[in-house]
């Protein structure tokens, strides 16, 4: 990543508030690529339930990386979504403490381009945050981290 491109992450960092990221929620799902168990088809399942609600009721303070899971490891998901890859999208994440990488929601659609966000081309955002790399001489609390923006459109 360009440092130019770097430097617009940081410039969008929270600029998004709250109520424009639970309006944005209403249009484009969260979810994530699992399976609901035994003998059932790995794909895209939808975040619903609780968990949803409270990260449209404060988006900033839910990590994706820890409160989405209950005590076993799993989320409340809801129906299969056939969706395919609109565009991978780097976002900032800013921990508060180097021993901690806790992306929220909030991240993610600041770093979403007002282009993108108008376009109507994103349906879901997969909550995947496991392909991070830590942002040299940022004492450890500054990530760089790619989702995938998905689409119901063919490609």
């Amino acid at each position: 990543m360009e440092l130019k491109d770097v430097i617009r992450l940081y410039y969008r960092y929270k600029r998004t508030d709250d109520e424009t990221i639970a309006n944005f929620l209403e249009k484009v799902k969260l979810v994530s690529l699992t399976n609901k168990g035994i003998g059932t088809i790995e794909g895209y399942y939808e975040i619903i339930g609780e968990r949803l609600d409270c990260i449209k009721k404060e988006p900033r303070k839910h990590s994706l990386t820890f409160d989405l899971f209950d005590e076993d490891g799993k989320l409340d998901i809801g129906e299969y979504q056939n969706l395919n890859l609109y565009k991978k999208q780097t976002f900032l994440v800013k921990s508060s403490s180097r021993f901690f990488y806790k992306p929220d929601i909030g991240e993610i659609i600041d770093a979403i381009s007002f282009q993108d966000k108008l376009s109507g081309k994103i349906h879901a955002i997969d909550i995947d945050c496991s392909n991070y790399q830590l942002l040299p001489e940022t004492e450890g609390e500054h990530f760089l981290c790619t989702v995938n923006l998905l689409t119901k459109d063919n490609r």
